[in-house]
């Protein structure tokens, strides 16, 4: 990974000390522009279909996230030509 595209949130505010870290260029996204970061809401929309607004996590199991996790990286993507997320990742570790 040679960056990575966050947006404003509170959580990014010490941005250098990842770029520092992991040597790699973090960049901000537009406000209101969430398809700068096509991957994540991607990413959103199908754990989504698992824990929909509002969703109280304190009755949500850690076992039910990790179900709902890998049912979302077994998916074939069209983007990594039929392969899932976990092939396509240890693809590009090789």
């Amino acid at each position: 990974m040679k960056s990575i595209t966050v947006d404003h949130g509170k959580e990014f505010a010490d941005y250098r000390s990842i770029e520092q870290d992991y040597q790699i260029k973090v960049y901000f996204c537009h406000p209101y522009s969430p398809w700068e970061r096509g991957s994540n809401e991607y990413f959103n929309r199908r754990l989504r279909w698992f824990f929909p607004k509002k969703t109280n996590f304190d009755q949500i199991t850690t076992d039910e996230i990790l179900a709902a996790l890998e049912l979302i990286n077994q998916r074939p993507l069209k983007i990594h030509h039929q392969q899932t997320a976990i092939e396509s990742f240890r693809a590009c570790s090789d």
